[in-house]
């Protein structure tokens, strides 16, 4: 009898902008959420591997918030936690803020600008989610 080997390729299909910003988690995501119009919303921390084996595990601070239709949603993502980063190849990036669901239909660079006129904000950037080498720990949902 042969045997089917299944691979599975996940979907990278959200928009991704990584933020250097030197102020507490919360007091970004209330900046963000004024910005955007938005409600941020503080959930469960995302627990992640931060080594190549997966064996040691960073819990990171994650907020929320989902568009009234639940066409797409925000999640505002810190970068560091006391174990190591989320994704080691943006060191610059002290939170990433991700876009999933309809982001097509958003204006992303209006978004972008929104993020980036925040006075907590030092700089803002769109990163293609398939250029990280630790794109995997970005699928949300």
């Amino acid at each position: 009898m042969s045997k089917f080997k299944l691979e599975f390729e996940p979907d990278y299909d959200f928009h991704l902008i990584a933020i250097s910003c030197h102020q507490k988690d919360f007091k970004l995501a209330w900046s963000i959420s004024k910005g955007l119009d938005c409600s941020l919303e503080k959930i469960e921390d995302l627990e992640a591997p931060i080594d190549q084996k997966g064996s040691i595990y960073g819990s990171f601070t994650y907020y929320f918030c989902e568009s009234d239709g639940g066409h797409y949603a925000y999640h505002l993502l810190a970068n560091k936690s006391n174990e190591g980063l989320l994704a080691p190849e943006q060191k610059q990036a002290d939170f990433f803020f991700a876009i999933t669901g309809a982001h097509n239909r958003l204006d992303t660079a209006d978004i972008l600008q929104k993020i980036k006129a925040q006075s907590v904000v030092l700089t803002a950037y769109s990163i293609d989610p398939i250029s990280l080498k630790s794109k995997d720990k970005f699928i949300l949902e």
